[in-house]
């Protein structure tokens, strides 16, 4: 499911797009993971690809964003999944910003860039895809009731989307975890943010 509306993703259970991540993480041109088609929890195979891909270098990102892409993938480890989306947003945010600001492009961006004009730059000069746009979009959605005060009557309120879709708050938090790390290994993945 993609992110539309207060909808999130409930699973991973697109093999397809998990198969590709672990692809290109481990530079094989196809896949032999059978853990992947066999565990019942394909969450497990992207932490994996998340954890090899927070070890290998990427262009513009120092040992700061080698440590911060290890985080979230510990917070989501140890089911902190509050710690995760906002640690998520935070890394794809810092990864996207860095990119434009490595002169890898040749404008300048101001000292704090805010996120929608990261994505807007980023989209014009396709380091990200639209549907990519659409689902760092939806994490900040994700982020921002968790980041700060919303009243229940907010469609974003923690609280609001429990009573709405009567599903737990953990269980929400935890669809909207691995939707978060799912989309930042798909943000490491890209060939912007690869070396070789």
């Amino acid at each position: 499911m993609r992110a539309a509306g207060m909808e999130c993703v409930a699973d991973l259970s697109d093999r397809a797009r998990i198969k590709a991540a672990v692809a290109m993480f481990t530079d094989c041109p196809t896949v032999s993971f059978p853990l992947l088609y066999q565990n019942p929890r394909p969450e497990k195979v992207v932490d994996v690809a998340f954890w090899k891909s927070a070890q290998r270098p990427t262009r513009d990102c120092g040992p700061r964003h080698q440590l911060s892409a290890i985080a979230p993938r510990a917070s989501f480890v140890h089911g902190n999944f509050v710690a995760t989306i906002l640690l998520c947003q935070g890394l794809a945010e810092h990864l996207l910003a860095a990119y434009l600001h490595a002169g890898v492009l040749v404008d300048n961006i101001p000292e704090r860039i805010q996120f929608a004009d990261t994505l807007r730059r980023c989209r014009e000069r396709d380091v990200i895809s639209d549907q990519d746009v659409t689902d760092l979009r939806h994490m900040m959605e994700l982020r921002n009731p968790l980041s700060h005060f919303r009243h229940v009557d907010d469609g974003n309120n923690l609280d609001r989307r429990t009573i709405d879709t009567g599903v737990s708050a953990e269980e929400l938090l935890r669809r909207d975890a691995i939707f978060s790390i799912g989309l930042v290994v798909t943000i490491l993945a890209k060939p912007a943010f690869r070396l070789g």
